[in-house]
């Protein structure tokens, strides 16, 4: 049987014409016997074989229509491309999302690792100031500790150095004051043997 439209040979069973896409006006309806897709089809299909979009009956290279349905081959490839292109730009913009998100993942670490180092840092700073205060405070004290020290072994000494020679004053004294006594005593002993 040929195509009314295009003079397209057609074969038993086909709806449309694969080259003009004219429905046959002969032939089975689509409602008493639809196409159904065998396990060999399926397979095929699964693998990558293309299928029409409308119905999903394999294709054969060089149609121009769907010979089940009549849908455009030229359509397809171009929603084909279309779908391509918008599962590219997918894939591409989920790339482009995860470099994002692993960049800022690793942003968001940098900057958590130098918190946590600038803390530390500070830390030891802190603790390193409050060793060295404490250690100028014990200085401090240790130096006025000292200092009193000294002055109190200054004190005692001075207080000593008074008493000894106020000892050692007032025993000259009474040394003189004897030496006086015992000159006065010689001196009455001596009239006395004179008279």
């Amino acid at each position: 049987m040929n195509c009314t439209s295009c003079g397209t040979g057609i074969r038993e069973g086909l709806l449309f014409c694969s080259m003009c896409g004219s429905r046959v006006s002969q032939g089975m309806d689509s409602t008493d016997n639809p196409p159904v897709e065998g396990p060999e089809e399926a397979k095929k299909n699964a693998v990558g074989e293309e299928v029409c979009l409308s119905c999903g009956s394999p294709l054969r290279t060089g149609l121009k229509f769907c010979s089940k349905c009549g849908s455009s081959v030229v359509a397809m490839e171009e929603t084909r491309k279309a779908i391509r292109e918008a599962e590219e730009k997918a894939r591409r913009e989920a790339e482009e999302r995860a470099r994002r998100e692993a960049e800022e993942k690793a942003r968001r670490e940098a900057e958590e690792k130098a918190r946590r180092e600038a803390e530390e840092k500070a830390r030891r700073e802190a603790e390193e100031k409050a060793r060295r205060e404490a250690e100028e405070k014990a200085r401090r004290e240790a130096e006025e500790l000292e200092r009193q020290r000294q002055e109190l072994l200054q004190s005692i000494e001075h207080d000593f150095n008074q008493r000894i020679g106020s000892v050692m004053i007032q025993k000259a004294k009474a040394i003189w004051r004897l030496k006086q006594l015992e000159d006065t005593l010689h001196e009455l002993q001596k009239k006395r043997g004179n008279n």
